[in-house]
């Protein structure tokens, strides 16, 4: 065709025989590859960045005002003596790691009372009313299930 050799070809000219082309732009890293990780990097700089103030204002709130201490309620079944019902040695266990750093001298914000046997002949709320805390935390350190009536914890005195 006489259009091809007047160079309106859509194939690009066969190199000089003087060397290799130079490389292409997505070769050497400045094509749009490039710019994509840059805005990528940018998003999550201003991210950090972000995180970095929000996490300035809550700690400026909280040295300003500081929370008042919570209480924390902890009821444990261990199922020692019901042979029913599985032994629950990790929910005792850590029930008693949980009351013994809820009464460490450097937690100010959390104030651990002694673990109430979750039981089914004494109401588990007993006493809440004398708590004066602005917040109260309770921890179940037992088994339960769900049938048609709902969800239901396993008292350590169950039958």
């Amino acid at each position: 065709m006489a259009s091809d050799a007047a160079g309106g070809s859509w194939k690009p000219a066969p190199e000089s025989a003087g060397g290799p082309a130079a490389p292409s732009a997505w070769r050497t890293g400045t094509g749009p590859a490039s710019a994509r990780s840059s805005r990528l990097l940018r998003i999550g700089a201003g991210a950090v960045g972000l995180l970095a103030v929000c996490g300035g204002m809550f700690w400026m709130s909280t040295w300003v005002a500081p929370p008042k201490p919570a209480a924390l309620l902890i009821f444990a079944a261990s199922y020692e003596e019901n042979l029913t019902v599985p032994l629950n040695l990790t929910g005792s266990k850590t029930a008693k790691s949980l009351q013994a750093f809820g009464q460490g001298a450097d937690r100010p914000l959390l104030r651990a009372r002694d673990v109430r046997e979750f039981r089914s002949d004494i109401p588990w709320d007993q006493g809440l009313d004398k708590i004066k805390d602005s917040a109260l935390v309770l921890y179940f350190a037992a088994h339960g299930g769900c049938d048609d009536q709902g969800p239901y914890l396993i008292p350590n005195d169950a039958d």
